[in-house]
C-alpha cells in the first residue's frame, strides 16, 4: 500500500526536490534540535493517485494545453471546465483516510487549528492555503472539499503565471501539503544575525513584538529592537517599541485588536528568551555558513522557529556604490530594490513567450510580470518588473541567477519603449540610470562589491590542499555553483535525479524504451559535467529504498514491499540481482563520457555489503567497457561499519577510494534512528567509534594513495574534526553549497596548524 504521509521526523535536507524545500527546513531544524510548529506532509503521491484515479490527467492537460491566453473567455470556461472535472472526482480512500489518522495524532488539547501550505516542489514558490480548525480536516467531506479546492488551486495559478508548454507539466510535477499545527503566540518576530545596521559586525539583532509577524509589517522598527554581543552572548543595547494593537488569529482569520495599557510600552521578551535567541541565531547561522533572518514565536514560553532563510540586504552594497554609480550619469527612473547588484546593459522588452527570441545574454530584461521560463532560455545581465510584481518570487529568482533585480515599476514597458541604448540598474537602490559605467567606475564598483563579500564571508582565496567538493543534486543549482571556488562535485545524488525522471526504470526496460531512459539521464548528469568540466563530477549510482522506488509512477507494479526498506535490497545489492538495472546507468555515464566528451565523470557505489558484492558490481563495469583510468574512477561509498572494518579488502578490489557518508555510517554504527526525536541527540559525529572509523578508512587509503573523502556537515562545524582529517592525509570533504567558504576557512586554518606542526617536530 503506498503510502502518502511523512512526519518531518521521517524527511531530511535533502528532500526538498520531493517535498518543497519548506518541509525539508523544518525537517532539518528539527532535526537540530529546534522547536518548530509539529506537522507532516502530504505527497504529491496523492495528488498523482487522485488524478490516475479519476483519469483526469490528460483531461486537464487537453483543456489547459490547446487554450490561447490572451483569449479571456475561453481562458475562463477552460479553468472552470477543470474545476468541475476536479470536483466530480472522488478522492482515493487511502488517500482521506491516511491523512485523517495523521490530523487525529497530530491535534492536541491545546491547539486544534492547523495551517496549511503547498509548495510547487524544488522551486520553492511556497504558498499558504488555509487556517482552519482541526474539526474540519476530520470530517471527511469537508477534508475531500477542501483537498479538491487546493489542488484546483494550484492548477489555476499554476496555468495563470506559467506559459504554454510549462503549463502542460503542472500535472506531472505534483504539489506537497503541509499540515502544521497553528499556534497563537503570545509574541513574534526576526533574529537578524547580522546587524541590519551595519555598525557592529560582532553584534546580532533581535526584533519582537506582540501577537504575530503580518505581511507587511517585516520592518525592523516597528519592533522592540534588542542588540546582543555573537560572541560573549551579552545584551547591548535596547529599544522598546510603543505597541498599541496586534495581530491575532482567531477561528482561522487574523484579526487586529488593542494591547493591554499595561503591556504596550514594556519589554517584549525576557531577558533569558532574547539571548536564547541570539544562541538560536549563531547555531542557524553556523549551520548554513551564511548570515540568517530568522522568524520565530514564543508560546506558553516555549521559542519556535517557523523559517530561516539567507539574510540579504539591500544596504550591504548601497553602503558601498551609493555615490560612485552616480558619477556622470542621468537618472531615469527608480523602484524598489529586490536584489542587490550593479548591471549596464541593452534594456529588452518582453512581453510573452514569443518575445524570449529577442533576449540576448547580458540584456536587461524588462517585463510586466515576470515569467519562469524567462531566465531559463537566457541569462540577463538584471531584471526590471513593474508595480505588480511580487517581491517573494523576484528574491527567490534573482537569488538562483545572482543578478539585479528591481520591482515596483508602473508602465515599465511603456517607459522603455523604442528605448535603444545602454542603461545601468542599481538592484541595491532601485535606481536606473542612462548609459553605462565608465570603466574606472566599473573598477570601482567591483573592488568595492568584492571586499564587502570577502567580509561577509571571510575565508581564504587560494585553493587548500585537500579538495572542498559540494554535494549538490538540483539540476537549476549545476550553473552557479559551478562558478564558486570549490574543486567539484564530491557527490552528484541520484535520487534527486531519479525522482526528476518520476517513472520506474523496470517499465523503460518492460517497454524496451531503454534509450529513452538512458538519455534522460545523460541529460542530467551532463549538466553539471558540462558546468564543472574540468573538475570531477563523482555520480553516486542508485541507492533508492524500495519505497522510495514504489513512490515512482509504475513503481507499485515492479517493487515487492519491505517491512524495512532502510535495510532491504538498494545500493550493491540491487545491481547484483537486477543488473539490467544498473546498466542502464552504466550506459549513460558512458554517453557522458564518450558522446558528450564529459571525461570529469567519476562513478560512486553506495550500500555495498561484502566484499564478494564489490567484485561482482566491478565486473559488471569492466563488461560494460567503463575501463579504470587517469579521467574515470571508481569509489566506495561507505554507509556500513562493514565497509570500515575491511576497508583493506574492499580497496584490493581495484576500487580507486573511499568517501565515507557520514550520516549513515553514524546511524548504523551508533544504532540511532534518526526519526526518533527521543534519541535524535545520540546522533553525534564526534562520538569515539565514529572518529576511529574515519581514521581506519582515511589512513588506508592514504598508504595505498588512493583518494579519501568524508561526505557531511561535520567538517564545517567541528574544526577539531576537520585537523584530524588532514593528519590523517584525506583527500577531500564534500559539504553542502552554503558552507562552501566556512569550510575552506577551517580547513586552510587546519591545513596551516598541520603544517606548523610538523615543522616543530
Amino acid at each position: 500500500m503506498p503510502k502518502f504521509v511523512y512526519w518531518f521526523d521521517q524527511l531530511d535536507r535533502s528532500d526538498g526536490s520531493r517535498f518543497g524545500e519548506k518541509a525539508a527546513l523544518l525537517a532539518d531544524l528539527k532535526k537540530s534540535g529546534i522547536s518548530i510548529n509539529e506537522g507532516f506532509v502530504l505527497s504529491p503521491k496523492a495528488y498523482f493517485e487522485f488524478l490516475e484515479s479519476g483519469h483526469l490527467r490528460e483531461k486537464i492537460n487537453k483543456l489547459l494545453g490547446s487554450v490561447v491566453k490572451s483569449d479571456k473567455t475561453v481562458k475562463e470556461e477552460s479553468l472552470r471546465l477543470v474545476r468541475d472535472a476536479i470536483n466530480s472526482k472522488p478522492l482515493p480512500r487511502q488517500v482521506v483516510e491516511e491523512i485523517q489518522k495523521n490530523v487525529r495524532k497530530l491535534a492536541t488539547e491545546k491547539t486544534n487549528d492547523l495551517e496549511l501550505t503547498y509548495s510547487f516542489g524544488p522551486e520553492e514558490s511556497v504558498r499558504t492555503a488555509s487556517k482552519l480548525t482541526q474539526s474540519v480536516v476530520s470530517n471527511k467531506k469537508t477534508l475531500i472539499d477542501f483537498l479538491r479546492k487546493l489542488w484546483g488551486n494550484y492548477l489555476e495559478t499554476g496555468f495563470l503565471e506559467n506559459d504554454q508548454l510549462e503549463t502542460l507539466n503542472l500535472c506531472g510535477r505534483g504539489v506537497a501539503i503541509i499540515f502544521n499545527q497553528s499556534i497563537q503566540p503570545e509574541s513574534s518576530g526576526m533574529v537578524y544575525t547580522k546587524d541590519p545596521s551595519l555598525t557592529e559586525k560582532s553584534r546580532l539583532l533581535v526584533a519582537a513584538k506582540w501577537g504575530l509577524v503580518g505581511p507587511k509589517q517585516g520592518e525592523h522598527q516597528y519592533f522592540d529592537n534588542y542588540e546582543v554581543d555573537k560572541i560573549n552572548l551579552e545584551i547591548i543595547f535596547k529599544n522598546i517599541f510603543s505597541q498599541q494593537s496586534q495581530l491575532v488569529q482567531i477561528e482561522g482569520k487574523l484579526k487586529n485588536v488593542p494591547v493591554a495599557k499595561s503591556f504596550a510600552s514594556i519589554q517584549k521578551l525576557s531577558d533569558k528568551n532574547i539571548l536564547e535567541l541570539a544562541r538560536i541565531g549563531k547555531q542557524l547561522e553556523s549551520r548554513f555558513g551564511f548570515p540568517q533572518e530568522i522568524s520565530w514565536f514564543i508560546s506558553r514560553d516555549r521559542i519556535f522557529v517557523s523559517d530561516t532563510r539567507q539574510f540579504h540586504l539591500a544596504a550591504d552594497l548601497q553602503t558601498q556604490t551609493q555615490g560612485r554609480i552616480g558619477e556622470g550619469l542621468k537618472l531615469l527612473i527608480k523602484g524598489s530594490p529586490a536584489f542587490p547588484g550593479i548591471a549596464t546593459g541593452i534594456p529588452r522588452i518582453i512581453k510573452n513567450q514569443k518575445d524570449l527570441s529577442k533576449l540576448k545574454n547580458g540584456d536587461i530584461l524588462i517585463t510586466d510580470a515576470i515569467n519562469k521560463e524567462f531566465p531559463r532560455i537566457k541569462k540577463p545581465a538584471a531584471i526590471v518588473t513593474n508595480g505588480s510584481g511580487s517581491y517573494s518570487q523576484a528574491s527567490l529568482i534573482s537569488k538562483k541567477l545572482g543578478i539585479p533585480y528591481v520591482i515596483g515599476i508602473e508602465n515599465i514597458t511603456d517607459f522603455f519603449n523604442n528605448f535603444h541604448y545602454a542603461i545601468t540598474v542599481n538592484g541595491a537602490t532601485g535606481q536606473i540610470f542612462s548609459g553605462g559605467l565608465s570603466p574606472s567606475q566599473k573598477s570601482s564598483i567591483s573592488y568595492h562589491v568584492a571586499q564587502k563579500r570577502r567580509s561577509d564571508n571571510p575565508g581564504p582565496s587560494a585553493q587548500t590542499a585537500t579538495k572542498i567538493f559540494v554535494t549538490i543534486g538540483e539540476r537549476d543549482l549545476a550553473s552557479e555553483l559551478a562558478g564558486k571556488e570549490v574543486d567539484g562535485i564530491g557527490m552528484l545524488k541520484s535520487e534527486i535525479i531519479f525522482s526528476e525522471i518520476g517513472i520506474h526504470p523496470k517499465k523503460f526496460i518492460s517497454d524496451k524504451k531503454q534509450k529513452v531512459f538512458i538519455d534522460k539521464l545523460a541529460s542530467f548528469i551532463s549538466t553539471f559535467t558540462a558546468a564543472f568540466d574540468p573538475r570531477p563530477v563523482i555520480y553516486k549510482s542508485s541507492d533508492l529504498r524500495s519505497d522510495e522506488y514504489r513512490n515512482l509512477k509504475w513503481g507499485e507494479k515492479y517493487e515487492s514491499f519491505e517491512p524495512n526498506p532502510l535495510l532491504g535490497t538498494r545500493g550493491g545489492s540491487r545491481y547484483v540481482i537486477n543488473p539490467e538495472e544498473f546498466e542502464l546507468e552504466l550506459e549513460a555515464i558512458k554517453t557522458v563520457r564518450n558522446k558528450f566528451g564529459h571525461k570529469n565523470l567519476w562513478l560512486m557505489l553506495p550500500f555495498v555489503r561484502t566484499v564478494s558484492e564489490m567484485e561482482k558490481i566491478r565486473k559488471i563495469i569492466s563488461s560494460s567497457g567503463l575501463h579504470k583510468s587517469d579521467t574515470f574512477k571508481t569509489i566506495l561509498l561507505a554507509n556500513i561499519p562493514a565497509n570500515v572494518l575491511l576497508v583493506e579488502k574492499y580497496l584490493q578490489t581495484g576500487i580507486d577510494g573511499v568517501a565515507v557518508s557520514l550520516d549513515d555510517l553514524i546511524t548504523f554504527t551508533l544504532g540511532v534512528d534518526r526519526t526518533n526525536s527521543d534519541i535524535t541527540k545520540k546522533f553525534n559525529e564526534l562520538d569515539p567509534a565514529v572518529v576511529l572509523s574515519l581514521e581506519k578508512v582515511i589512513r588506508a587509503c592514504s598508504q595505498k594513495n588512493l583518494y579519501s573523502s568524508v561526505i557531511g556537515q561535520a567538517p564545517s562545524l567541528y574544526p577539531e574534526l576537520a585537523e584530524k582529517l588532514i593528519e590523517w592525509g584525506i583527500s577531500s570533504v564534500s559539504v553542502s553549497a552554503l558552507s562552501v567558504e566556512r569550510t575552506k576557512k577551517i580547513v586552510s586554518e587546519a591545513e596551516k596548524k598541520f603544517l606548523s606542526s610538523k615543522s616543530h617536530s
